[in-house]
């Protein structure tokens, strides 16, 4: 019996000859409508984040039982519908979400998705021992582009500011090869300007003393 269900779903498969299904554009077939109070997401770590559970348990991890449900769409990526806007944005500005001690990547839906979707997650850092004469935006976003690319930067100039930091948000790749090509760059840069700079010795400097009592030959 099981051999011949296999065959009869082998069958099923389609081929390079078949031709493709076409949804038929209707209302009743596309379901954006609802993905609008959704989110989509997707686990970093398959083999340690079982899909079944993080269905069941992260509407109570985000305190939203009751208020949203989850939708198992791969084994590696997932979706949260949510009955208002404000328990949506609430999740969304809550930063990095963790299951089973590993990270998942979460942005709202997006009828087209860009290609980097998914591809990062945004992580706050605090910027201290700021220089007193360099506390303009300006400054601060030169500092904060250092560390990659950043989205916000939480400084206002006309309000108090109590705490001797300033917060930035960057946006920190997923893929290995990006940041390894990233790293790379940067590090060849470096090399680049070293190359490009020449040594000069001072009329007072030890070593320039010692070359000139050096042998030609040696």
């Amino acid at each position: 019996m099981s051999v011949a269900m296999d065959r009869a779903l082998m069958a099923l498969s389609l081929d390079e000859d078949d031709k493709p299904f076409e949804m038929p554009d209707q209302p009743g077939f596309c379901s954006n409508e609802k993905n609008l109070l959704s989110i989509v997401g997707r686990v970093l770590n398959p083999e340690c984040q079982r899909m079944s559970s993080l269905i069941w348990r992260m509407p109570r991890k985000w305190q939203k039982e009751g208020r949203c449900r989850g939708v198992a769409l791969s084994e590696e990526r997932f979706q949260f519908f949510f009955d208002s806007e404000h328990d949506l944005v609430d999740v969304l500005e809550k930063g990095v979400h963790t299951f089973n001690e590993w990270v998942i990547v979460i942005a709202r839906w997006v009828e087209e998705p860009p290609d980097d979707y998914l591809q990062f997650i945004p992580l706050w850092v605090q910027i201290s021992q700021i220089p007193i004469n360099y506390y303009t935006e300006e400054a601060l976003m030169a500092l904060a582009d250092m560390i990659g690319e950043v989205k916000v930067l939480v400084f206002d100039p006309s309000k108090p500011q109590s705490q001797p930091f300033i917060r930035a948000q960057r946006i920190c790749p997923l893929e290995v090869k990006k940041r390894k090509e990233v790293a790379l760059a940067r590090r060849q840069a470096i090399e680049k300007e070293l190359e490009h700079r020449s040594v000069v010795l001072s009329e007072g400097d030890p070593l320039l003393e010692f070359l000139e009592k050096k042998p030609s030959g040696d």
